[in-house]
């Protein structure tokens, strides 16, 4: 979790281990799985009290 000017923010990796269909030993110029991240934005306090 990470905060910006008061507001919260939960970061999940999305990444695999999975090779998805490649062998094993990848082959020249085939590129690699890559990774990345799903942020969410948490409501803010003020407005679950509404």
């Amino acid at each position: 979790m990470y905060e910006v000017k008061g507001r919260h923010y939960l970061m999940v990796t999305a990444t695999t281990p999975l090779k998805w269909a490649l062998e094993e030993e990848s082959k020249e110029g085939v590129e690699k799985p890559q990774g990345g991240y799903v942020v969410f934005a948490l409501p803010q306090l003020a407005s679950l009290k509404k």
